[in-house]
């Protein structure tokens, strides 16, 4: 599990990593910091992957890595962020694939998690963040899963607000739970679409009298 980075000796102390304020080279440095962090995760397991490791990837200082991200923590939390928005963005969610809500959410789902399958470490890297306490991490993470609730929103045409969050609710948490048995390698994709299917079955099919 990550923790507080250290460097010459010295513990570095939490900082916010928002754009917000920067100027274009900033944004631009920042940018290539966590397409780096990405890029590595795309072949070694987060906790394999240190904040030295990033700054070389990205032909930067090691401190200045740290002038936007003061931990590895916060570092791959704005990342998930960045590769979620991209993500959704290649899976092509426009929201009217499908005649019905049910229809729409299968499809979506079943896209998402093909999609998925060059990514485990991501999702393994996503459980150890999310046992984080660093305030700044969990801003980051409320952003990625607001990516992925405004995703499947956007398929739910018909239902009332109210019901349409607690399909959110339920859908969701089937997700992240088959999703996470499958980075650690206890079920397969397979089995994953399989859930979530059931799960759509259960959410929309009558309830018997």
């Amino acid at each position: 599990m990550a923790g507080t980075e250290v460097d010459g000796g010295r513990k570095r102390s939490a900082a916010v990593g928002s754009p917000t304020g920067l100027r274009a080279h900033q944004l631009e440095r920042r940018e290539r910091i966590i397409r780096a962090a990405i890029e590595l995760l795309e072949v070694r397991e987060y906790d394999k992957v240190q904040i030295r490791d990033v700054a070389e990837q990205a032909n930067t200082a090691l401190a200045t890595v740290y002038r936007y991200f003061a931990s590895k923590e916060q570092l791959y939390a704005a990342a998930a962020v960045q590769w979620s928005a991209h993500f959704f963005e290649r899976i092509e969610v426009t929201g009217d694939d499908g005649a019905t809500d049910e229809e729409r959410l299968r499809k979506i789902l079943l896209r998402t998690v093909r999609a998925l399958q060059r990514w485990p470490q991501f999702i393994r890297a996503l459980m150890i963040l999310n046992t984080s306490s660093d305030e700044n991490v969990r801003a980051y993470l409320n952003e990625y899963h607001s990516h992925y609730n405004d995703m499947v929103a956007m398929c739910l045409h018909d239902l009332t607000p109210g019901t349409a969050a607690d399909v959110l609710m339920v859908i969701g948490s089937v997700y992240d739970r088959a999703t996470r048995d499958w980075a650690l390698g206890r079920k397969s994709v397979r089995e994953v679409e399989r859930e979530l299917d059931r799960a759509i079955d259960l959410v929309f099919e009558p309830l018997p009298d």
